[in-house]
This record gives structure tokens, sequence and C-alpha cells, in this order.
């Protein structure tokens, strides 16, 4: 990110260049990655496999059901109750974390920090996006629709940002 920063000065910072905003935001990422992320892996992993071309979806397929013990189809098959309480702690994890967003000194705005997005918007985003892509489509709009749509807004504010130069 912060090659971002300097090789393109004319856009809005992703890190702020006061030191002790960037360390709060590194260890926002840490925080959100044992709190959110890793908490709901078993939901997401199987997922993955459909998103990666053939070579790539079967060195996930192999790598993570030797590391986990289990193929990955039976982690969190639809309608198990398996998946019922990984969901609950997605909806927990948000839940922690939009405790964290309504705390923004901009309450005009869905960013963690001022009028744009920063390092600790682009980790929640990176996550939203890998929940879009493994997730199942009516899962995804239940997500959208938690905390009074708050994911809603702040997926919908990001969309100009999820653009990729070709």
């Amino acid at each position: 990110m912060e090659y971002l920063d300097s090789a393109y000065p004319d856009t809005p910072r992703v890190f702020s260049s006061d030191s002790a905003t960037k360390a709060q935001q590194l260890a926002f990422e840490k925080w959100f990655v044992g709190e959110v992320f890793v908490p709901v892996v078993r939901l997401l992993f199987p997922g993955v496999p459909a998103i990666l071309d053939d070579p790539g979806a079967q060195y996930f397929r192999l790598t993570r059901e030797k590391w986990f013990g289990s193929p990955l189809n039976e982690w969190t098959p639809v309608g198990s109750d398996e998946r019922a309480e990984v969901w609950k702690t997605i909806k927990s994890g948000l839940e922690k974390l939009g405790a964290a967003y309504k705390k923004r000194e901009n309450s005009a705005s869905v960013w963690l920090i001022g009028d744009h997005p920063t390092y600790g918007d682009f980790v929640v985003l990176s996550f939203l996006i890998f929940v879009k892509r493994t997730i199942r489509e009516n899962e995804w709009e239940e997500l959208l629709g938690w905390h009074a749509a708050f994911w809603r807004k702040l997926w919908d504010a990001s969309l100009p940002y999820q653009h990729v130069d070709s």
C-alpha cells in the first residue's frame, strides 16, 4: 500500500502520513484477521476452487485438505449445522467490525478514517470480495443487509475502487 501512495501521489493516501494512524491501521489488520477472517475459513475455503483455474484449484484443494485433514466439500455443506454455526460467526465478527466503523470521526462517510478509503478499509473490502466470490448469492445478499444494511452501504461505496485497469 505504501507503494501505491508513492507511485500515485495525486490520489488519496492509503496510509496517513501520521505514524500513529499507520500503526493503528496495522493493528486493526491484525485484529481483523484473528477476529473476523480466521474463524470463518471453513465456510469460505470450499468455494475457492471454483474461482481458480484447474491447476490452481487442484493445488488449493489438495493442500487445504492435507492441512485440515478432510475434503473441502465436507467442511460446511449447504444446510448443515456447521455451516449455520460458521455463518453466525461471520455475523458476530462483522458486528464487532461494525462497532469500529460506528466510532469513526466522520459519520457522514462510510470509511474508517476520513472521506476516502484507507488501509483498514481495504483490508475489510478484500475480505468482503473474498466472501462474495466464495459463498452462495442468497447468503451474500443476506450479509449485505446485516447491521442496518451497513455492509451494503460500504460495498456500494467501494465499487469505484474495485475497477481494475487492464
